[in-house]
């Protein structure tokens, strides 16, 4: 898949994950939690698409193995997967400011910002270097509470 398909793939999936994560559907990590169906999605997935993913929600939620040495944000890991070298982690943060340090901090690595977009409280940044491509997206969820999502992976 070219680059440029997969940092939109890339963009809409995190900008669907904080949608969904920020209340404006059913939360599906509560869910998860909920239903303790992690082992049941992760064997749908993997059966349905060839592709191990791992999948981690509610407490004790570690960082994927494997995951770049990316600077991580402060605030509590909610959900983390890998799939095929990606990875997608999903944060509950208390101030935008933690977001847009994570963006800055990244700039301040080498990531060129590609595009960037905001539609009401949920903004996305699209980062990339040669050697990986990140997006964050955050937005708001039940006022004070904000939603982080951090996706990476491997530029071609």
């Amino acid at each position: 898949m070219r680059t440029s398909s997969r940092l939109t793939s890339l963009a809409a999936l995190t900008a669907g994950g904080v949608l969904v994560l920020t209340g404006c559907f059913a939360n599906p990590i509560e869910q998860l939690v909920g239903g303790g169906a992690e082992d049941a999605v992760e064997r749908l997935i993997e059966e349905q698409t060839g592709t191990d993913i791992d999948i981690d929600t509610g407490g004790g939620v570690d960082v994927p193995e494997g995951w770049p040495e990316l600077p991580l944000p402060d605030g509590d890991l909610l959900a983390a997967y890998e799939v095929d070298g990606a990875f997608s982690l999903y944060y509950q943060i208390t101030d935008p400011a933690t977001a847009e340090s994570l963006v800055a901090t990244l700039e301040g690595q080498g990531f060129e910002s590609i595009s960037s977009g905001e539609v009401g409280d949920l903004k996305t940044v699209l980062l990339q270097t040669p050697e990986w491509s990140v997006n964050v997206g955050w937005g708001f969820e039940d006022g004070d509470v904000v939603t982080l999502s951090y996706s990476a992976f491997p530029t071609e």
